[in-house]
């Protein structure tokens, strides 16, 4: 069985994807939660979009709109998302952590393919006790794996996404 605590949860919320000269969507405000660690198969007939949604999760395939969020695993009652889009050839790469209480200091550290590309220190804020981290990273041809891992005090958050260009 696989390890819960190395598992995302993924979230499509109204994706969409429209083929460039496509009279239809491939796949039309598609919105589920896959929880970490479950297995979930999507059933239609051919031409139906599987296989584009699940190209939409790791960017194999640019949203035409909507987003796909891979939320993370906190130790503690912590949520976190990782947010991956192209931006003139980068990596636009957002991770957002919500704790519910306001001044708490956290810090993270980006990774691309294993490698530290980010660290900062960042302070959660009213209203809502979260915070957002964003960075442009380089985008080389290819796979490459986003890890961000934040912490504070007795709480570690751990998210990972993949980005193909």
């Amino acid at each position: 069985m696989r390890d819960r605590r190395q598992a995302v949860e993924i979230v499509f919320d109204h994706a969409t994807k429209r083929y460039p000269g496509r009279e239809t969507a491939a796949v039309d405000d598609l919105s589920m939660t896959i929880p970490a660690g479950e297995v979930c198969c999507l059933v239609g007939p051919s031409g139906g979009g599987k296989t584009t949604a699940m190209k939409l999760v790791n960017r194999l395939v640019e949203l035409t709109s909507g987003d796909v969020v891979a939320r993370g695993t906190c130790t503690a009652r912590s949520a976190a998302k990782l947010k991956l889009s192209g931006e003139n050839g980068r990596i636009d790469v957002e991770v957002e952590i919500d704790q519910n209480r306001n001044g708490v200091p956290w810090t993270v550290v980006l990774t691309r393919d294993g490698t530290r590309v980010a660290r900062a220190t960042r302070v959660t804020k009213a209203p809502s006790g979260s915070f957002s981290l964003r960075k442009l990273v380089a985008n080389p041809a290819g796979t490459d794996v986003i890890r961000a891992v934040a912490t504070r005090r007795g709480e570690t958050c751990t998210i990972r996404a993949s980005w193909t260009r």
